[in-house]
């Protein structure tokens, strides 16, 4: 693949839960004539990661969750291309959380800042 336009010819793996997607994306990328929602469609997205790792096709993957595969090489980014999709993940506590529970919450606000802990 060489252009974004070349997806034409690749089944587009697709995860339920985030259904636009793929259509944000090949509308940013300029991917006119590419169906969205032609490929195989999960609603688990380990499922969708695994038939990428797989060579099914090709996911529209959320980075956070193919970091490590990414890193790894066993999946890679064909194309430059980043769209943000406004969408957000909320965490929720109780007012005064055990302290296991503080330990984790501290853990993923740093992780998320992009000062992981180890």
């Amino acid at each position: 693949m060489r252009v974004p336009a070349d997806l034409v010819a690749h089944p587009l793996l697709r995860d339920t839960t985030w259904a636009d997607d793929w259509q944000l994306w090949l509308k940013a990328a300029g991917a006119a004539g590419v169906a969205a929602g032609e490929g195989p469609a999960f609603s688990l997205y380990s499922l969708a990661i695994q038939a990428a790792l797989d060579g099914a096709g090709v996911l529209m993957a959320h980075e956070a969750l193919v970091a490590s595969a990414m890193k790894s090489g066993a999946l890679v980014a064909p194309f430059d291309v980043v769209v943000q999709t406004g969408l957000r993940l909320d965490l929720l506590s109780p007012e005064r959380p055990s302290r296991q529970t503080a330990q984790l919450i501290e853990w993923l606000v740093a992780d998320a800042a992009g000062g992981r802990k180890a």
